[in-house]
């Protein structure tokens, strides 16, 4: 049992080189690079991202207005979201030791990164950011 072990871990090796063979192509390609957990666009790019970029009186002029009447709903839900996480953390936190559970960083497998994006005005970094925390929470 311990060689088939062996050869499925050597094979799980080779695909993860393989892996990060075709993201490296992949980035010369889209003019990105992938630096630990965190992608770093070219200058081109970051360029392009400013030209796109809405000044925050024009978003607010072009905003929908059944956006401005569901933000209220949307960001009811952060007290519910926070309950929700502070649960989740005690669970982790008194269960997992009694059942030998191994504890997981979630900054490890949960990538809080589009507020990063160059072409985003506060407003909508503060939407990604919330967006991508509710949506964390329930992954």
């Amino acid at each position: 049992m311990n060689e088939r072990i062996n050869q499925i871990l050597a094979q799980m090796a080779g695909l993860e080189d393989e892996l990060r063979t075709a993201l490296h192509e992949q980035e010369s390609r889209m003019f990105f690079q992938i630096k630990g957990k965190r992608v770093e666009f070219e200058r081109s790019v970051k360029e392009a991202h400013r030209k796109l970029k809405t000044s925050f009186f024009r978003w607010l002029v072009a905003y929908r207005p059944q956006n401005l009447i569901t933000g209220p709903i949307i960001y009811g839900m952060a007290i519910p979201l926070l309950m929700l996480d502070a649960c989740i953390s005690f669970y982790q936190w008194a269960c997992f030791p009694i059942y030998g559970i191994t504890k997981v960083r979630r900054g490890d497998y949960l990538v809080f990164d589009r507020h990063q994006l160059g072409y985003l005005n506060f407003v909508e970094k503060f939407h990604c950011t919330y967006c991508e925390y509710g949506n964390g929470l329930m992954a």
